[in-house]
């Protein structure tokens, strides 16, 4: 199942803010998150919100030249943020591919360099367009979410106090 929603985001703020509400709505993991955009689009800033509203205390940075930064999350284990900006097609795949069991969340800015590497569960793609100056386009497009039954729905109400 394949859903997409399009925001339109002003700035900074509002992208960390669409980065906390996606956090808001995640009900499992594993999960992957993908994230598209060029250099600047905002997909740190993104991540920056999402987790904070995981609770990942410190600063959350882009990881281009360290590959990988790993973060607790006080809700989800494990939030492994991952950016394939530096490598190769094959050094991306195989990178990757020794990421692909990971438990907990897995980010992964410029996935396109992997060209299609596997995830483990469910799979969001987050994809930035700033062609605007003024403003950046955001798509979100969810793959292969399950829905959950009548007793995970209600577990996850009870959780967040609704």
């Amino acid at each position: 199942m394949i859903e997409t929603v399009k925001i339109w985001l002003s700035g900074a703020e509002n992208t960390v803010s669409a980065g906390r509400s996606l956090a808001r709505t995640l009900y499992d993991i594993p999960l992957t998150i993908r994230l598209f955009g060029a250099i600047g689009a905002g997909k740190t800033t993104f991540l920056q919100g999402f987790a904070s509203w995981l609770g990942v205390r410190g600063c959350v940075q882009s990881p281009t030249f360290a590959l990988e930064q790993r973060h607790r999350t006080l809700r989800f284990g494990e939030l492994l943020h991952c950016d394939m900006h530096r490598l190769s097609r094959e050094d991306a795949q195989d990178f990757l591919a020794h990421t692909a069991s990971h438990p907990g969340i897995r980010c992964i800015e410029w996935p396109e360099r992997a060209e299609g590497g596997q995830s483990a569960g469910p799979l969001i793609d987050i994809i930035f367009d700033d062609a605007d100056p003024r403003s950046r386009k955001l798509t979100v497009r969810f793959q292969d979410l399950s829905l959950p039954d009548r007793s995970r729905v209600q577990q996850w109400r009870k959780h967040v106090h609704l």
